[in-house]
């Protein structure tokens, strides 16, 4: 008999830190403004409040204080997820952001605030990567 072990896939390769901070974020298209509160943020994205209905691969625009800092980062992201708030393990209606590329220096002061802030915990138990376990089988 085979053993098999359910895998975890890895879908994100920061880790997010649970923040609360201010920020201004606009919608790209007619700069219309999105937001005003950042509940997770990680160097890779952010979860942004908002009760504006952005669609996925929309533009957003968006100026932040790094954690604990003085310091803005000036950011543009792409929604990469939408979030009704109906869910239990959803804080807040918003949408998860992928940053674009940062300004090195952004980048780095970031990376360095971030690692003092705790992780976030887990909302929803793990997806199970029920692909890897059949391959696991189909090798075993």
């Amino acid at each position: 008999m085979v053993e098999v072990r359910l895998t975890h896939p890895q879908r994100r390769t920061a880790s997010r830190r649970a923040v609360d901070l201010t920020c201004e974020a606009v919608r790209d298209r007619g700069f219309v403004l999105a937001g005003r509160r950042i509940l997770d943020l990680s160097s890779e994205g952010a979860f942004l409040v908002t009760h504006l209905p952005l669609e996925l691969g929309e533009e957003v625009l968006l100026a932040f204080r790094a954690p604990h800092t003085r310091f803005w980062i000036d950011a543009r992201g792409v929604v990469v997820r939408k979030a009704a708030g109906r869910r239990r393990s959803d804080r807040a209606r918003g949408v998860g952001l992928r940053f674009l590329p940062l300004d090195e220096a952004d980048q780095a002061v970031l990376a360095a605030t971030l690692r003092k802030v705790p992780p976030t915990l887990p909302r929803r138990a793990p997806t199970v990567d029920y692909a890897a376990a059949v391959r696991e089988i189909g090798q075993g």
